[in-house]
């Protein structure tokens, strides 16, 4: 999961990336390819396959003119990884995640564990990971009332800038997005996943 999302990021940037190899050499070029084997790069002498596991380091080879927007929406996917995003929509199962200007990925909620809509203080952080760690039989609506968080358990439906569709007892309810601290997707099936291949860190942090 992990390294598919970032190969889709990686190859529509195209710049030119600076790959640090485990006997200490650079190599420097465009990626063509990337599995949680070997990269694909074409260097100024022509195409090359580096295997992963010869690989400590990749950064792009010069900084970036991509805009990093500040993060309104955190989402954590089930394998662990982290999303700050400034957008998200959820349209047919499929959840679209925008990053700023017209970088934007979709996965299928079934990837995704929670989304957090809102900044919390120390207080409310605290709150929201321990609803985290519930073990709910249905998805998690979570509401601010002030000072403290509360939660609901029902269905997610669509989500968008303005709603949070909610099923409760069989009334689909639009929820106001304001009012919505997050949602903690349910997972009847826990999927057994590989390990990591990586770890990647964006420029939004």
């Amino acid at each position: 999961m992990v390294w598919s999302i970032v190969t889709v990021a990686l190859l529509a940037a195209s710049p030119e990336f600076q790959l640090g190899l485990a006997d200490g050499t650079q190599v420097r070029g465009s990626l063509e390819a990337a599995t949680a084997d070997v990269l694909i790069v074409q260097t100024g002498t022509g195409r090359r396959e580096i295997p992963a596991s010869q690989l400590l380091t990749i950064a792009p080879a010069a900084a970036s003119e991509y805009f990093v927007d500040a993060a309104t929406v955190w989402i954590d996917l089930i394998d662990g990884t982290q999303l700050w995003a400034v957008g998200y929509t959820v349209t047919d199962g499929n959840a679209t995640i925008s990053f700023g200007g017209d970088l934007s990925i979709t996965l299928p909620i079934s990837a995704i564990r929670s989304v957090r809509l809102k900044e919390q203080p120390e207080a409310i952080a605290k709150q929201w990971e321990a609803v985290l760690k519930q073990t709910p039989k249905a998805d998690l609506i979570v509401i601010r009332e002030e000072n403290a968080i509360d939660y609901l358990e029902g269905l997610f439906g669509a989500v968008t800038s303005e709603t949070v569709e909610f099923e409760l007892d069989g009334d689909k309810i639009p929820v106001k997005r304001p009012k919505v601290e997050g949602l903690i997707y349910y997972h009847a099936k826990q999927t057994a996943l590989p390990p990591g291949v990586c770890t990647v860190t964006d420029r939004a942090g």
